[in-house]
């Protein structure tokens, strides 16, 4: 999983991208947004 987590971190300065990467790291589109519920949504 740290291969994972290198490509999300390098993907998360871009943001958009990182949406991306997750489809394809996980594939699981309704799985993802339960895990991840829109981090932007955090952003102050």
């Amino acid at each position: 999983m740290r291969a994972g987590e290198r490509i999300h971190t390098e993907i998360d300065i871009d943001g958009s991208a990182v949406e991306r990467i997750r489809h394809a790291c996980y594939g699981d589109d309704e799985q993802q947004e339960h895990r991840y519920p829109s981090r932007e949504q955090n952003k102050p």
